[in-house]
C-alpha cells in the first residue's frame, strides 16, 4: 500500500542581522540619489538665520548653489549621509521589522496603533545611534553658505566626527539629540505605520496585487503624511545641529552697566549661550554707576573658546581699559580674522581703533569718540546702530536694546528678533 506524500514549503527564517543589513544597504543606495535633496532641504531650513532669506524657492536654491559653488557641491556631505543610513536606518528598520514579527499573531497583522507604537520605538533608538552622523551631515551640507573664513571644510564623515569631538567635546556629537529623536519618532510612527497600513488597505480592496505599483502607492501615501507631520520638528533639529550660538561679553572695571546687562539679557532670551568674562579675573566688577557684576570666567580662561560674537560694553574707564589690553587685542584680531562678529557700543569702539580692527569700516559710537575714530581712518555714521561686515557698533546706553537686537538678528535671524521683542513690549 502506498500513501501520497505531501509536503508544504516552509520559508526559511531570515536572521535578524540580515534584516538590519538589508535595511542599511537599501538606505545607503537611496542616499546616492537623494543626497542633493537632503542638502537642499538643510540649506533652505537654515536660510534666513543671518537676517535675510537666501533662497526664494527650491529651484532658486539649486541654481544659486550650482552657480556659486559648483554642481559637485550638491553631493557635499555624501559620506555623512551614507554613515547616517548605516547607523540610523539600519537600526530603525531592523528593530521595526523584528518587533513587527514579534507582535504579529499568526496571519493577523498588528493594529495600526501597534504599528505606530513600534515605529516610535524603532525611530527613537535609531535616532540616538545616528545623531553624530546627523550632526556631521547637517554641518557639511550647510557649510557652503557660510563666509569662507567661517567654513569648517570637513572632508569626510571621519574628519567631521573627530574635529567636533576634539574642538567641542563628546556632547557636541549628540547636540540636538532630543529634537532628532522626536523627529525620528514622528517620522517612523507616520512612515512605517502608514506604509504598512496603506499597503494592507490596498490589498484588501483587491484593486491591486502585491507588486511594484502597490508598493509605490503605499510609499507615496506614507511620504505625504510623514513630511506634513515631521517638517516643524525637522527645522528645529537642523537648527540645533548647526550649533548653539555663543557670545562673550568682556567686562572691565567702569563698564556701562546698561550696555552690559541689556546685551547679556537680550542675547540669552534669544537662546544664545553668553559667557561673561572679567578683563582682570573673576572678581566682582564695579560698573560706571556703581552696579556690581560678577563675571563667570576670567578673560584668560574664556578666550580659549570660540564665540560667534565678542561684545565690548562702553563706559569709562572700562572702554579705555579694553583699548589698553593686549589680551583684548589678541581676542579681537583672532575674531576678525575668523570672520566672526565683533560688537562695540558707546565708547568701546575706541578699542577697535587701538587694536587696528577693520580700519576704514563704517562705524558709530558715543559722540565723545567720534573724532578719534575718524582720525583712525574709520568712516563715521550718526545712526543709532551700524552693522557692516562682521562689525556692529552703537552709540550708548539709550541704544542698548537696539544694539542687542541687532546682534540677535545677525546670529539668529529676524524671526527670533520678533519672537523675543513681543514679550518685552519693544514696539
Amino acid at each position: 500500500m502506498t500513501g501520497d506524500k505531501s509536503s508544504a514549503f516552509v520559508q526559511p527564517r531570515i536572521p535578524n542581522f540580515i534584516k538590519f543589513a538589508f535595511g542599511g544597504c537599501a538606505g545607503m543606495a537611496a542616499t546616492c540619489f537623494t543626497q542633493p535633496l537632503d542638502l537642499l532641504k538643510n540649506r533652505m531650513q537654515v536660510s534666513g538665520q543671518n537676517g535675510r532669506k537666501e533662497y526664494r524657492s527650491s529651484l532658486h536654491a539649486v541654481r544659486s548653489i550650482i552657480q556659486k559653488e559648483g554642481i559637485l557641491e550638491l553631493y557635499n556631505g555624501l559620506s555623512a549621509g551614507l554613515a547616517r543610513q548605516a547607523t540610523y536606518t539600519t537600526t530603525r528598520l531592523g528593530i521595526y521589522t523584528y518587533l513587527l514579527e514579534h507582535f504579529s499573531r499568526g496571519d493577523k497583522p498588528p493594529s495600526f496603533v501597534m504599528k505606530a507604537s513600534l515605529g516610535l520605538i524603532a525611530g527613537g533608538c535609531g535616532a540616538f545611534v545616528g545623531t553624530p552622523c546627523e550632526v556631521s551631515l547637517i554641518r557639511m551640507t550647510t557649510d557652503g553658505r557660510l563666509p569662507l573664513k567661517q567654513r569648517r571644510n570637513y572632508k569626510h564623515i571621519f574628519e567631521a566626527v573627530f574635529k567636533i569631538y576634539r574642538e567641542e567635546g563628546l556632547r557636541a556629537l549628540w547636540r540636538g539629540c532630543l529634537p532628532t529623536i522626536v523627529r525620528a519618532m514622528v517620522v517612523n510612527a507616520c512612515q512605517l505605520a502608514t506604509y504598512s497600513q496603506s499597503k494592507e488597505q490596498i490589498l484588501q480592496s483587491r484593486c491591486l496585487q502585491d507588486g511594484l505599483l502597490c508598493h509605490f502607492l503605499a510609499s507615496m501615501a506614507s511620504g505625504l503624511v510623514t513630511t506634513t507631520c515631521s517638517l516643524p520638528v525637522d527645522i528645529t533639529k537642523t537648527s540645533f545641529a548647526m550649533g548653539e550660538k555663543t557670545a562673550m561679553v568682556i567686562l572691565a572695571e567702569g563698564a556701562e552697566e546698561m550696555e552690559a546687562v541689556i546685551s547679556i539679557d537680550v542675547l540669552r532670551r534669544a537662546g544664545v549661550k553668553v559667557t561673561v568674562a572679567g578683563l582682570t579675573g573673576k572678581d566682582p566688577v564695579k560698573c560706571s554707576r556703581g552696579t556690581v557684576v560678577v563675571p563667570e570666567k576670567s578673560l584668560a580662561e574664556a578666550k580659549n573658546s570660540k564665540y560667534d560674537v565678542v561684545v565690548l560694553p562702553g563706559g569709562q574707564p572700562g572702554s579705555n581699559s579694553l583699548a589698553a589690553s593686549d589680551e583684548v587685542g589678541g581676542v579681537l584680531r583672532a575674531q576678525h580674522e575668523a570672520g566672526r562678529l565683533i560688537a562695540a557700543i558707546c565708547a568701546a569702539p575706541i578699542a577697535l581703533k587701538t587694536h587696528n580692527i577693520a580700519p576704514g569700516t563704517l562705524v558709530t559710537s558715543h559722540p565723545c569718540m567720534k573724532q578719534k575714530l575718524v582720525d583712525g581712518g574709520y568712516k563715521y555714521s550718526e545712526d543709532r546702530v551700524v552693522s557692516v561686515g562682521n562689525v556692529v557698533t552703537s552709540r550708548g546706553p539709550g541704544t542698548a536694546f537696539e544694539f542687542a537686537l541687532k546682534l540677535v538678528e545677525r546670529l539668529c535671524g529676524t524671526d527670533k528678533v520678533k519672537e523675543i521683542s513681543a514679550p518685552m513690549i519693544m514696539h
